[in-house]
């Protein structure tokens, strides 16, 4: 064999080796892209629930309207499943407390000012806020009143505002 013909063989061999590798190698990323593009597993079991009802259907003659009519009456609600409104009185009580609470944090907060002597209040309201937020303490009880972190004074501050724009007043209205 020539030197020329060997030399073609090595040249021959190299480029089959590469072409193998690269097509291989493309392979694996149409084989990745084609797995991370998948449906997921829960829609894949859920397609799989579904062929298996429509299989059923078909087996047993169900039209799609009778379904969608079964489905309808089985899982829609009619007028004694409706849950039933709040009464005005309810809401009111609902909102006296939360207006109570926010007011009583808000009282403790400017308590602890006047302590420390950043705030100062004149005698006669500060003695009528002290009486108040005693009040509170009474009716609720200190253990409800106690002091909050920022996500429980966002959920009374929210339910104060939902429960003042379902009385008329207009959102986030959180005067106390």
């Amino acid at each position: 064999m020539e030197t020329w013909q060997i030399e073609l063989l090595k040249i021959g061999g190299t480029a089959l080796i590469a072409f193998f590798g690269g097509l291989g190698s493309y392979w694996l990323y149409l084989r990745k892209r084609k797995i991370e593009n998948a449906p997921d597993r829960e829609k894949l079991q859920e397609a799989e629930e579904l062929t298996t009802l429509l299989i059923q259907h078909r087996k047993h003659n169900i039209s799609p309207i009778e379904l969608w009519e079964f489905k309808e009456k089985m899982l829609s609600r009619n007028s004694k499943d409706e849950l039933e409104w709040r009464r005005k009185e309810e809401i009111l009580e609902a909102e006296e407390e939360f207006f109570a609470k926010v007011w009583y944090g808000r009282h403790k907060l400017l308590e602890s000012m006047v302590e420390s002597g950043k705030e100062k209040v004149a005698a006669e309201i500060w003695q009528k806020a002290l009486k108040a937020a005693k009040r509170i303490e009474e009716k609720y009880g200190k253990e409800q009143l106690g002091s909050w972190d920022d996500f429980e004074w966002g959920m009374l501050s929210g339910k104060l505002s939902t429960l003042r724009w379902v009385s008329g007043e207009k959102w986030d209205m959180l005067d106390t």
